[in-house]
This record gives structure tokens, C-alpha cells and sequence, in this order.
């Protein structure tokens, strides 16, 4: 769990640094992306693990993109998902491990079922 605590604020610098450089798909350094579960209007799911974890544990990385909101009504729902899913622990909810948010770009770290 201290991997996840540590590096989250990394992975928002680096997604931060590569927007002020426009290469958006490469600043995942400590993860290795094993695919896209998913995707919408303004955000990605990936399947993630670290590479530096020798148990390739997988987790969920979803990351959003606020350039990519259409109103300000979106802010309120991602605050709104946030603060519902840091105090929500229930066996059919999949947990938040961590998250963080940086020049546009809010990642949440979730457990991968």
C-alpha cells in the first residue's frame, strides 16, 4: 500500500508535464499499462501494475481529463464521485486506493477485481 500512497502525485506530475509538452501517452512511467478497460467522454480505465511490484498485482487507473469537460456541472460530479467514493466501503463497491489531481488531470487508483 505505500507504493500506491507515494506515487500517485508522481503519475499526476508526469501527466501534467507531458500536456505542457503535448505527448499525453507516455508519462505512466511506473506502471505498465496492460490495457484500456474502458473509456468515455473525458477519462480512461487502465489496467495497471507497477513494475516495480515482482507480484504484478493489477490495479484500475482511471484518468480524466478536465480540458475534456463540456460544463462546469462535470467539476461538481467528479468532486461529488470523489467524496462519495473516499468514505464508501461496501463489499459490491470496488475500493479508491488513492487519487490525485494536477494542471487537468485527475487520476483515481482503484482495486482490480
Amino acid at each position: 500500500m505505500a507504493i500506491i500512497e507515494s506515487n500517485i502525485e508522481h503519475i499526476v506530475a508526469q501527466l501534467a508535464h507531458a500536456r505542457q509538452s503535448s505527448h499525453v501517452d507516455s508519462p505512466l512511467t511506473q506502471f505498465e499499462i496492460l490495457k484500456c478497460i474502458g473509456e468515455g467522454s473525458s477519462a480512461r480505465v487502465y489496467k495497471v501494475h507497477y513494475k516495480s511490484d515482482t507480484r504484478k498485482s493489477p490495479y484500475a487507473l482511471k484518468v480524466l481529463n478536465s480540458r475534456k469537460f463540456k460544463c462546469h456541472k462535470q467539476h461538481e460530479y467528479l468532486e461529488s464521485e470523489l467524496r462519495v467514493l473516499k468514505c464508501v466501503q461496501h463489499p459490491f463497491i470496488i475500493r479508491m486506493l488513492n487519487h490525485a489531481s494536477k494542471a487537468g488531470y485527475h487520476c483515481m487508483l482503484f482495486e482490480y477485481l
